[in-house]
């Protein structure tokens, strides 16, 4: 069985040189050994010193390339004074563009509402239950009713 292993980089002064490179760095950040050569020590320890960085920023299962990183901590600056975390403003700009998606534009409303008008005036209508009265029928009505009709209530 392995042992545990530790998934930060360390700096090693190589026995005999590989090409021109005297210092390595070695971890396992994802399990698997990754070995880095440097020309000199100041530049060994640099690069573990970023990768440490980097895995204890990001963790080690994802590797963020150079440019996103920079990217990342710019917006967690421009939000940091809102007291808001880089988190919450990806979940609310996701839950944002869902909305934007779900929705339709006004000319796209208009165009909906034009076409079930124009549906509704061209369906053929029944007018046999519409109520026509002629004066034998207004004889059936009481008086009472017949004088407030032309009255407002």
């Amino acid at each position: 069985m392995r042992t545990a292993t530790r998934k930060t980089f360390e700096v090693f002064k190589l026995s005999s040189p590989n090409g021109k490179n005297w210092w390595k760095i070695e971890g396992r950040p994802k399990g698997r050994r990754e070995r880095f050569y440097f020309k000199t020590e100041k530049a060994a320890k640099k690069g573990a010193s970023d990768r440490n960085n980097q895995i204890a920023a990001f963790g080690s299962q994802v590797a963020l390339p150079e440019t996103e990183r920079v990217m990342a901590a710019e917006c967690i600056k421009l939000i940091s004074p809102y007291g808001k975390t880089l988190y919450d403003a990806v979940h609310f700009y996701r839950s944002h563009l869902d909305r934007h998606a779900s929705s339709i534009s006004i000319g796209e409303l208009c165009d909906r509402i034009t076409g079930e008008f124009q549906r509704r005036l061209d369906k053929p209508r029944d007018f046999s239950a519409a109520l026509y009265f002629d004066e034998r029928d207004l004889e059936e009505v009481p008086q009472s009713v017949r004088r407030n009709s032309g009255q407002a209530p």
